[in-house]
């Protein structure tokens, strides 16, 4: 198990790179980007859509169907989205593979222009510990959006993947 001190300073590496090489969506388009991300809900509705509050602090937004993924309100994921708050629900079994893969993507993103982060994105599988106690699988998917002169947007989609059958 993988202390929860040391996997938020893994994510926090990934933060920090972007806040410093980065150019990222202000607050100034806020509106711009709650309509986007209502949008992608209506299209994709079993999926639960979040900007990265850590990249965006002033657009912070969460799809309405939190419960229905994590367990928890809205209301609830918004205020404790940050991973300092988010990682002590991921079993403790998965935790030092997430520290891995958060590794792994801050070596990628230093690797790729930031021009072309929307080119890529990142797909974790864990086990997630919801509101009820039960753990469920979790496909988080962390991506980018690049929106005209504005910068980028990060963002992340959760879905429940527990009880999908590959076929």
């Amino acid at each position: 198990m993988v202390p929860a001190a040391e996997l938020l300073r893994t994510a926090n590496k990934v933060t920090s790179y972007i806040e410093k090489y980065v150019t990222r969506v202000g607050a100034d388009r806020r509106e711009e980007v709650l309509q986007l991300f209502d949008t992608l809900h209506t299209v994709f509705p079993q999926w639960t859509i979040m900007s990265c509050p850590m990249m965006h602090p002033g657009i912070h937004y969460a799809s309405k169907n939190c419960f229905d993924v994590f367990g928890f309100s809205t209301e609830y994921i918004v205020q404790h989205s940050r991973m300092d708050k988010f990682f002590p629900h991921i079993h403790p079994d998965d935790q030092k593979d997430l520290y891995d893969c958060f590794s792994l993507v801050h070596d990628s993103l230093e690797g790729i222009s930031p021009d072309e982060h929307h080119l890529y994105r990142y797909i974790f599988y864990y086990r997630f510990r919801r509101g009820d106690g039960k753990y469920i699988y979790l496909h988080d998917e962390k991506a980018t959006i690049k929106l005209n002169n504005a910068g980028n947007l990060y963002y992340a989609i959760f879905r429940d993947v527990t009880e999908e059958k590959p076929y």
